[in-house]
């Protein structure tokens, strides 16, 4: 009886220890599971970056108009767009300009413009040697006023089409640091990033005509 019972004792220890790593191989596996998801998940989610537009409208303006003394007249500044970007955790993704803030922006960067350059012809006119009002000068040379005239050339609006390129929609992957967003036309842009306490930077080398990169999101 007493061998039977030490035999049915060994068995048993070893059944529990059988259990036993397969419990622990199970809570491994779980652990790896649950690390994947997060790592998957952990860039879900809605995220806002600022960009600031400044200096390359200030050399937009210069190049245009040939003449770097035009910025001692047209003050911009402070030209920040937001960019939302969401990203769902089934790998769906969209990505637009906050427009009400684009607006605002493009707003201020119009009033600017339209009683700058009204300055800065001024003193081109001045510099010719005329007696002419700003007013005056545009009736003569387009029959109309300069308000009128300025008004037909820039608006929020036609400023405003130039960020409808950026706004976008497919799917995402994002996997060893890379982010993959791929539209619905059958673009591909790719960033880096990384993301360190609830924040994540993307970076890329394409070129979107100003200093864009890194962009820091929330």
């Amino acid at each position: 009886m007493a061998r039977t019972g030490k035999k049915e004792a060994d068995e048993k220890n070893k059944f529990t220890k059988k259990m036993q790593k397969k419990l622990v191989v199970l809570y491994l596996l779980m652990l790896l599971a649950f690390a994947g998801c997060g790592a998957k998940n952990e860039i879900a989610g809605d995220w806002k970056g600022e960009m600031d537009l400044t200096d390359a409208m200030t050399t937009m303006l210069e190049s245009s108009v040939g003449d770097e003394s035009i910025t001692e007249y047209i003050k911009i500044s402070d030209v920040t767009l937001i960019l939302n970007l969401s990203l769902d955790k089934d790998g769906k993704y969209t990505m637009s300009i906050d427009e009400e803030k684009a607006k605002s922006t493009m707003g201020n960067v119009v009033d600017s413009m339209k009683s700058g350059m009204r300055e800065y012809i001024e003193k081109l006119i001045s510099d010719q040697g005329m007696d002419l009002s700003v007013d005056d000068y545009f009736q003569m040379l387009a029959g109309t006023s300069y308000d009128e005239y300025v008004n037909s050339m820039m608006d929020v609006d036609t400023l405003m089409s130039q960020f409808e390129d950026m706004k976008t929609k497919g799917t995402y992957e994002a996997k060893d640091g890379k982010l993959v967003l791929k539209d619905e036309d059958g673009g591909e842009t790719e960033f880096d990033f990384e993301i360190k306490d609830s924040k994540m930077t993307l970076d890329s080398d394409m070129d979107v005509g100003f200093d864009m990169f890194p962009l820091e999101m929330e």
